[in-house]
């Protein structure tokens, strides 16, 4: 999955909600596909909603008159209905815009029994109720997601598969206890944070495994070894802002460093 949610709306009600709700979720972290923001010149319009409407977690429904009267959105809606029915999982998240449940039970009885939220609410308090379905609160890859955000490091969605390579990584990084032989942690790796069965903990555990994962590719990369002149392993090392804070805290930082970069300790 590459989205959390897509969007499905008419167009007649981009200026008075729909831009609002997609830049809101945006704002949360929630990776929203929405034409204005997934669509670039060029692009095939049915095959990039195909995409989205397979490459959603859910599917965020406005519901209003302009909605009723399109058969695009019908299709899209029914996209979303064959994703529901073959899943156990719920997909569809209605908001009602101006429409009443007399009108969205006589377009589809099963979707007026589908709790919804109204546009009339809060938008803070619209992308909460969402946020709270998308984004368990705790969740531990979304904590880990989150403090990715945080480090401005790009983050996929938390359904997508490139977590199982971060957990694998996390897993690999075992050696307890006391000093290790630096490079047994790999070339510029570090002691993960301490396991736990907090899933704070094992969320933070799981973002410090995600960016140490992508500065040992980079150096593996770019050749950032013992040979590389000094002035390259500085420029590295502050290109990648986590690898400068691990480097900085790790109480054995002095004896990490000159197993990567003894150039650095040379005047």
């Amino acid at each position: 999955m590459l989205y959390d949610v897509f969007i499905s709306h008419a167009s007649e009600d981009k200026e008075a909600f729909v831009r609002s709700l997609a830049d809101a979720l945006r704002d949360e972290h929630i990776e929203v596909w929405y034409d204005e923001f997934s669509l670039n010149v060029g692009d095939s319009l049915t095959q990039a909603i195909n995409r989205g409407l397979a490459q959603s977690r859910f599917g965020v429904i406005v519901l209003s008159p302009s909605f009723f009267s399109k058969n695009w959105t019908e299709w899209e809606f029914n996209g979303l209905v064959a994703r529901q029915n073959s899943g156990r999982e719920r997909v569809i998240l209605p908001i009602w815009h101006n429409v009443d449940r007399d009108e969205v039970l006589a377009y589809s009885p099963p979707l007026a029994d589908i709790t919804a939220l109204s546009s009339e609410l809060d938008m803070s308090e619209i992308v909460r109720r969402l946020a709270s379905v998308i984004h368990p609160e705790g969740s531990t890859l979304v904590v880990a997601r989150d403090e990715l955000l945080e480090w401005d490091q790009p983050s996929p969605v938390v359904a997508d598969d490139w977590w199982l390579d971060v957990a694998a990584f996390a897993e690999s990084n075992e050696m307890e206890g006391g000093f290790q032989e630096a490079m047994g942690w790999g070339r510029w790796g570090f002691p993960l944070p301490p396991k736990s069965a907090s899933q704070t903990d094992r969320g933070n555990r799981l973002a410090w495994a995600a960016m140490q994962m992508r500065w040992q590719e980079d150096a593996e990369r770019l050749g950032i070894t013992q040979m590389t002149p000094p002035d390259q392993v500085l420029t590295f090392i502050a290109d990648r802002p986590a690898l400068q804070t691990t480097a900085h805290l790790n109480l054995l930082s002095l004896r990490y460093l000159l197993a990567y970069s003894p150039q650095l300790s040379i005047r």
